[in-house]
């Protein structure tokens, strides 16, 4: 097996989102041991199961998962899901994909050494240490990614944390693993917490947009008179009173929304947005 380079493997295992595996994973970290049963095919379908007991279901298009009270829930859609409300530490979704850990780690942490050709679970593989350059020893990471599929199977630090996946297998599964099937559990509605955090979002960022349209003179004069994105970021954030993402919803805004008709588009949503918010109190 010929060495690949560390872009090489992280490319392996952002395009492993793409195929069909299934596994177990362990994962331990000073709050304690979970372990999880895993089947994922791609278009973002999983299925994760805790002791024969489904946590997490994914048809690529709605997202279940159980919820602290142990009802599943239906997540709500537009919101970015993590394995947060599934485990304690690292989760299945966390091994693979542009969202994946790997991925998240490599913005910012790289490669400490060259891959070295290892086995785990009896599974040609490739072992990489992670780190900033020049950090202690105890701020590096070694992860293991398979040789065949490009799943992260192991991860270790020196604060006790580790994840170890075993029995990876890759192959065909059958499309029934991935759809919510009503038997003894009510079909999960969407979460209603989550549903009102969504809309928040989504009001902060017309709320901004909408201030900035009302100033468009304002931001256009402290837009032009910055030399970088992030000094306009930073100074229509102090012109508007807002975060950075409303900064940024204002700066992504196109021409068109100067017309008289968007601006009443922008203003009736976030009213609407408004006003369902204040029923949910």
């Amino acid at each position: 097996m010929s060495t690949p380079s560390w872009p090489e493997l992280a490319g392996r295992n952002a395009a492993a989102a793409m195929i069909s595996f299934s596994g177990r994973l362990t994962s331990t970290s000073p709050d304690g041991l979970d372990v999880l049963d895993f089947w994922h095919a791609g278009g973002g379908r999983w299925r994760i199961e805790r002791d024969g007991e489904v946590q997490y279901l994914s048809d690529g298009e709605t997202v279940y998962y159980r919820g602290r009270d142990g009802r599943m829930v239906q997540a709500v859609k537009g919101r970015r899901f993590g394995m947060v409300w599934v485990t304690n530490g690292f989760g299945p979704t966390d091994l693979i994909g542009p969202d994946g850990m790997l991925h998240k780690m490599s913005r910012e942490v790289g490669a400490l050494t060259d891959p070295v050709e290892t086995t785990l679970d009896g599974r040609e593989s490739w072992t990489v240490g992670l780190g900033r350059p020049g950090a202690e020893p105890d701020a590096q990471l070694t992860v293991v990614i398979d040789a065949q599929t490009g799943v992260v199977v192991g991860l270790a630090s020196a604060h006790e944390a580790s994840v170890a996946v075993a029995g990876l297998s890759s192959g065909a599964l059958d499309d029934e693993l991935f759809v919510w099937k009503t038997g003894s559990e009510p079909v999960p509605q969407p979460d209603p917490e989550q549903t009102r955090v969504v809309l928040a979002e989504r009001l902060e960022i017309l709320s901004a947009v909408e201030t900035g349209l009302d100033r468009r003179a304002e931001v256009l004069a402290v837009v032009e008179a910055s030399e970088t994105v992030d000094d306009a970021r930073t100074a229509v954030a102090d012109l508007l009173g807002v975060g950075r993402t409303g900064a940024d919803a204002v700066l992504a805004q196109q021409v068109r929304r100067f017309t008289a008709a968007e601006r009443a588009a922008v203003r009736d949503e976030a009213a609407d947005l408004r006003m369902r918010l204040t029923r949910s109190d």
